[in-house]
């Protein structure tokens, strides 16, 4: 991940796109950052793997980990992070969805 974001960063320099070598650095680091918790909480130690790849090898994807279980519905590991992404939706709207109009400037037409 580290070289990819110094990869990105030094393009972003390199052609006055700042903005986007920082938000390509935010977005991969608070990916795995956000990635990890839920490998800890469920003790799933060997799915930390992916930390260090290419050194070690990737664990096989096992989709979603059951949290708990609430009056007979299964609280899985995506309702917290379909939870997670609808409130940062929502307060990037509502802090004004910074960074659409710099894609609208881009779109051709």
């Amino acid at each position: 991940m580290l070289p990819a974001v110094a990869l990105a960063w030094l393009w972003a320099r390199r052609t006055g796109e700042r903005e986007l070598g920082v938000a390509f650095a935010t977005g991969s680091i608070s990916h795995v950052t956000a990635d990890v918790p839920w490998h800890l909480l469920s003790r799933e130690y060997h799915e930390l793997g992916f930390l260090l790849w290419p050194i070690t090898p990737m664990p096989p994807y096992t989709g979603t980990t059951t949290l708990a279980s609430l009056g007979g519905i299964e609280v899985t590991t995506l309702w917290i992070e379909a939870v997670i992404l609808v409130a940062g939706v929502a307060l990037w709207a509502y802090d004004g969805a910074s960074g659409a109009d710099a894609i609208r400037d881009r779109s051709p037409g």
